[in-house]
This record gives structure tokens, C-alpha cells and sequence, in this order.
């Protein structure tokens, strides 16, 4: 039996119209708002839109889709086509309505509309009506929060040149039963969802509660997020590590960006250098040192140039 279904949700922001589309036009923009997606890749860019693929951390699993996408900036809309939707759905789609209110006020509006086969107990209707809510709050505060958002981030890049094929490398990071005994400061570690090309990991450092990151793997980038509870006065924790190889050896940068609370800029008085001492504090008390681990399993290249760390705004 087919059921259909289509829900619409809406909320106002305190920003321009235009402002707030053009968070939603851009494809990527919800792996930096939203505490759930975990990766976005943009497969494909037309004239009027883009085809993407995305993968979302939903409870203990990685869930991930292809959409296509079509942007009319003058009619503020976003309409979006999911492409062999997993099962139960057979078809989805829907809309971003984004209208003026106000000088300084829009309205955004979302809809979805769905076909089924065996949902008779609404399991995918009620994960639409969980999700949705989350996903217009993250770009209403991130629409909201701007600037002063960028400054309560801090990224970081790190570079190794490892004397390893990239295939290597790419098993090592996935390996996550192996951590224990080849990345440093990492005590416990197991993959609690493991799917093609993701997974969800639980580990252990000694120096912080047990944590829960998503992990994506593609051939030239593995992408991460973490999950759940988050370092002291962080909003947001995720990172990549992007791989290049050139025949003699691989070289993988990580990147790794932290945003904090408005209480970690405001009211406690800190400015950008102790900001950036109290994420790399957090980093060393609850990261699986996984650069590290690949350092002491590879070793580095051949005639690597070094590379040093490198700490900056979003």
C-alpha cells in the first residue's frame, strides 16, 4: 500500500530576505548550521541550481540522499527533487519559500511532500515532523547570529606528507576498532553504525566523557562531525581530512572547526587568543590524535616539505 503525505512548516527571521536566500542557495551552507549534517557534496552546478548529494547523521545511523535542486532568486524559492529516495519513500519533494515582512524580516516557509509504500505506522512522517523543526532553527540562528558567529569560530589546518598510498591512509582512518593501539590518547573506540562509505564512531580519550562523531569517507576526503555532547562552551564541532597523492606518498590535511557559545566571547571577556587556547585545551583533552596515529604508522614522505599548524577565523 502507497500512503501520501506532505507537511509545511514556516518561521520569521530577523534578517533580509535576500540575506536568508542566500544562505539557502548555497549548497553547503547547511554542514556549517545545521548539528546534523555531517557532508555535502555538490555533484553537479546548472545555470538555474545544482545537484548534491547529502549524508545526515539521524539518531545511531548516517542516512544519505541526492537532490536536485532548482534556484529562482526572484521569486525567492529553492525547489528540490530527492533522486531514488531510500525505502520506505518512493518520491519526495518540496520547496523554500523565503518572502519579505518587514525591512528587516522575512518569512520562510518549507514544504515537503511525499509518497510511501509500507508506512502504516507514519515512522517517516514523524521523522519529518522531528527534523524539519531543527533544520529552519539552525539557519534561522545562523541567518540571525551573522558575523558574530564567525568570531566565535575557530578553524585550524594541519599538514602531513605521509610515505603511504592514499588507500592506506584511508583504511586507517576508517579502521576505528584499531585506534586504540595506533592513535595516541585514544583508550576505547568502536564503530556503532558502519555503512558503504560512513559510520558512527563512540571512542574514549581518558580526559573527557565518551563522545560520538559521524564520519564520511570518499576517495579524496574523509569528513566528520561530532555528535551529541559537545567540548565545554562549543556550539559546533567538525573537520575533513583531504587527501592528495602524487604517486610517492599522500598528503593529508585536516581541518578542524570549532564555534563556540556567545558566552565563550561576550560574557566571560575573552578575546581571539584565548579563545583559540581554550578550543586547542579541548582538542587535546578529547580529539583521537589521528594525525598523529598516521605519523607513527607512515612515517613522512621522502623529501616532504614540513608544514606547520595553522590556527585562524572562519
Amino acid at each position: 500500500m502507497t500512503t501520501h503525505g506532505s507537511t509545511s512548516h514556516s518561521l520569521t527571521v530577523g534578517r533580509t530576505a535576500a540575506s536568508v536566500y542566500a544562505l539557502l542557495a548555497d549548497p553547503t551552507e547547511p554542514v556549517r548550521s545545521s548539528p546534523t549534517v555531517v557532508h555535502i557534496a555538490c555533484l553537479e552546478r546548472t545555470a538555474t541550481g545544482d545537484l548534491v548529494q547529502r549524508w545526515v547523521a539521524d539518531g545511531d545511523a548516517v542516512r544519505t540522499w541526492t537532490a536536485r535542486r532548482e534556484l529562482d532568486p526572484a521569486a525567492g524559492t529553492v525547489a528540490f527533487e530527492h533522486l531514488g529516495p531510500p525505502p520506505p519513500v518512493t518520491s519526495l519533494r518540496g520547496e523554500w519559500r523565503v518572502r519579505t515582512v518587514g525591512p528587516e524580516e522575512c518569512l520562510v516557509e518549507l514544504w515537503h511532500s511525499w509518497e510511501a509504500a509500507d508506512d502504516d505506522d507514519g515512522a517517516f512522517a514523524a521523522r519529518m515532523e522531528r527534523g524539519i523543526p531543527m533544520q529552519l532553527a539552525a539557519l534561522k540562528r545562523t541567518a540571525e547570529q551573522g558575523a558574530e558567529a564567525a568570531a566565535r569560530t575557530v578553524r585550524q589546518e594541519d599538514a602531513l606528507f605521509l610515505d603511504a598510498p592514499v588507500t592506506e591512509v584511508r583504511a586507517f582512518l576508517r579502521d576505528a576498532g584499531a585506534w586504540p593501539r595506533r592513535v595516541p590518547g585514544c583508550r576505547t573506540a568502536e564503530s556503532v553504525h558502519t555503512g558503504p562509505e560512513h559510520q558512527i564512531v563512540l571512542y574514549e580519550t581518558g580526559a573527557a566523557p565518551a563522545a560520538r562523531r559521524a564520519f564520511v569517507h570518499l576517495p579524496d576526503r574523509t569528513a566528520w562531525k561530532q555528535l551529541g555532547e559537545l567540548p565545554p562552551l562549543h556550539t559546533s564541532l567538525r573537520g575533513t581530512f583531504a587527501l592528495e597523492t602524487d604517486g610517492t606518498g599522500t598528503r593529508v590535511t585536516a581541518v578542524r572547526t570549532a564555534v563556540l557559545g556567545p558566552v565563550a566571547a561576550s560574557g566571560t571577556g575573552r578575546g581571539r587568543e584565548e579563545l583559540t587556547r581554550h578550543v586547542n585545551k579541548a582538542r587535546d583533552e578529547a580529539d583521537p590524535a589521528l594525525l598523529d596515529g598516521l605519523a607513527r604508522a607512515f612515517g613522512p614522505a621522502q623529501g616532504a616539505p614540513s608544514a606547520s599548524p595553522r590556527s585562524e577565523g572562519a
